[in-house]
């Protein structure tokens, strides 16, 4: 299994996202010459895991094993969707399947969207608000 690059950014926060080298455009319109990078991070609690975003679908994989090098996917609680385009948020029914327990977090309209495309099932879903917390021990995110 290859090692990757999961630089902690923070305390206990890592950058477990994915550099695109062969992306040429974003949008059908912004020209991409040197590529993109699909920005995911995980921050671990002491009680609580979450992974902010996901990747474009096909990076999955990689997704995964940089996630596997910080702990075991299937200790992740939470997911946030911070909106539902595939370069954000392909990554969701991977994650949710590899996290049994995972809920998505998301916004009203983010959970209309991730039932929709992704095919999170509601039970699944935690809606939240401008403001709204998690606590992760030690950490709170806000929304």
């Amino acid at each position: 299994m290859s090692k990757f690059n999961v630089p902690e950014i923070l305390e206990s926060v890592f950058w477990v996202g994915v550099k695109d080298w062969n992306r040429r455009v974003f949008d059908a319109l912004i020209p991409l010459p040197k590529g993109t990078t699909y920005n995911a991070y995980l921050v671990k609690g002491k009680t609580k895991t979450v992974l902010i975003d996901t990747v474009n679908p096909g990076f999955k994989g990689e997704l995964e094993a940089k996630i596997r090098q910080v702990t075991n996917p299937a200790e992740v609680d939470y997911i946030i969707m911070n909106h539902a385009e595939p370069d954000h948020a392909g990554g969701i029914p991977h994650m949710m399947n590899l996290s049994g327990k995972a809920k998505l977090v998301t916004t009203s309209k983010g959970a209309e969207a991730a039932q929709i495309y992704y095919g999170v099932p509601e039970g699944r879903i935690e809606v939240v608000a401008d403001s709204s917390t998690l606590d992760l021990g030690g950490k709170t995110q806000v929304h």
